[in-house]
């Protein structure tokens, strides 16, 4: 199944700031990362989960552990 997020900004490190953004993902693997309106014609059948006025880092890690 299909994982559609949608938020305010998406920030891909290896490329400048999206707005409106999103990113698409399936199981472990990441499948598209870009504008929401671009994005969604690409995927339309996954399902979307609006995040608001958040930013996403798709491809980052955080090894930060305690």
């Amino acid at each position: 199944m299909k994982t559609f997020l949608r938020a305010a900004y998406a920030f891909p490190v290896d490329a400048p700031l999206i707005r409106d953004a999103a990113v698409v993902f399936e199981s472990d693997r990441l499948l598209a990362v870009g504008p929401f309106a671009e994005v969604r014609r690409a995927h339309p059948d996954a399902d979307v989960t609006d995040l608001g006025d958040r930013l996403l880092i798709p491809g980052l890690v955080n090894p930060h552990t305690h």
